[in-house]
């Protein structure tokens, strides 16, 4: 299953990878607010920014050196296993900036989501985001 998983993140990145060749990743804009805040329901992807408003902080990525990690860390992620679909409780949304389009992944406590629905284990992609944004590093993250 474990190496299942892996394949099929292989061939999305590498999907992804082919469009960044056609089309380069102009930039990533994360959007983020404290992990421990807690709300009465979940908070999803698209209605992240309407929910928090004033309460989210925001951060523009165009270094190539830490976009190249970043996609590095996102080939890495591994996939988790839900029981049933559920929609993130966003806390983090990063906004990947194409020539003429723009993809998201929205991260709650535990999970990664993708656009196309697949969810990862978020720990990687936070332990990064604890070193490139120095406004994430108060998020107590193992």
């Amino acid at each position: 299953m474990k190496t299942k998983s892996r394949y099929i993140l292989i061939i999305l990145l590498s999907l992804i990878c082919l469009n960044c060749q056609s089309q380069e990743i102009k930039s990533i804009r994360i959007k983020f607010v404290n992990l421990d805040i807690d709300t009465p329901f979940s908070i999803t992807c698209e209605n992240f920014e309407n929910f928090f408003q004033e309460e989210i902080e925001d951060v523009l990525i165009e270094d190539k050196e830490i976009i190249i990690g970043f996609l590095r860390v996102l080939e890495g992620l591994e996939e988790t296993k839900l029981s049933e679909k559920k929609d993130p409780d966003t806390r983090i949304k990063i906004e990947i900036a194409y020539e003429d389009k723009t993809s998201s992944i929205c991260i709650d406590r535990f999970d990664l989501y993708t656009s196309e629905g697949t969810s990862f284990s978020s720990r990687p992609m936070l332990r990064f985001l604890k070193e490139i944004v120095p406004l994430v590093s108060y998020y107590e993250i193992d």
